[in-house]
């Protein structure tokens, strides 16, 4: 019985050894920008940070982003000795070995994109797949995602009128309708003013060009006759146009 039991002890042993060690644990990529908002032809960057894992012996990450807002235009690797494969021309994958297992965290990758001329405006998200191997095992690995927003550096056209006090000038990138109030300058005098009347002006907007005509407010350039006599102590006057009295001491 002995002996059965040391052979059985001794059989368990050598199928312990020939079995690989098995990768535990898993590993997280996250997404960080440079931007949360970008014009059309602006560049923007992201890095990969790795969650701490030991023993890695390889690392891969392959980009995801919306083809009709951005356009590649480089990445590199952020382990230093070790091998690498760096992204290829169109940043479909990198990734990087190492000879021997190491503990890797925080940055491992990082790359930059375009905005397009002619991309659409709104938010969009950047995100990947990741691999990750731990004693040339895979283990379970994730990335997160950076969201950003494509915003217009609005160029609009020339103002057309919308009323008497505003008008209206349109983005032609966007769409965008900017209203503002008119901004008067005086062409030309209809009927003066007096101290009795309003007057009336014909006036152009330097914006849009849209001409109206506004009122002159009366103003307080009255004519007066000579003083007169009230009593000892004043004496008065009237205006000849609106017959305004004024009335003063005697000096």
């Amino acid at each position: 019985m002995k002996r059965v039991l040391v052979v059985c002890m001794s059989l368990l042993l050598i199928c312990l050894m020939s079995v690989p060690a098995l990768a535990a644990g898993s590993a997280h990529m996250s997404v960080s920008a440079s931007a949360n908002q970008l014009y059309r032809g602006e560049e923007i960057t992201f890095t990969l940070s790795i969650s701490k894992v030991a023993d890695c012996t390889a690392a891969g990450f392959t980009p995801s982003y919306n083809k009709s807002v951005f356009e590649w235009v480089s990445g590199t690797v952020l382990v230093s000795d070790a091998p690498m494969k760096g992204f290829d021309a169109g940043g479909a994958y990198v990734g990087y070995g190492s000879g021997s297992p190491a503990t890797v965290s925080g940055g491992l990758f990082r790359f930059t994109l375009r905005v397009k001329a002619d991309a659409p405006f709104g938010s969009t998200s950047v995100s990947g797949s990741a691999s990750v191997k731990v004693n040339q095992a895979a283990i379970p690995a994730s990335a997160g995602s950076a969201s950003v927003t494509i915003v217009c550096s609005h160029a609009y056209g020339t103002p057309s009128v919308s009323n008497d006090l505003e008008h209206v000038s349109q983005c032609a990138h966007c769409g965008d309708r900017k209203t503002e109030n008119h901004s008067w300058q005086d062409v030309n005098v209809i009927q003066g003013a007096t101290c009795k009347d309003p007057g009336s002006k014909n006036v152009q907007c330097t914006g849009c060009g849209h001409t109206t005509t506004q009122v002159i407010p009366v103003n307080e350039d009255h004519v007066y006759s000579g003083w007169s006599k009230v009593n000892g102590s004043t004496h008065t006057r009237t205006c000849s146009v609106c017959q305004n009295v004024e009335n003063d001491s005697h000096n």
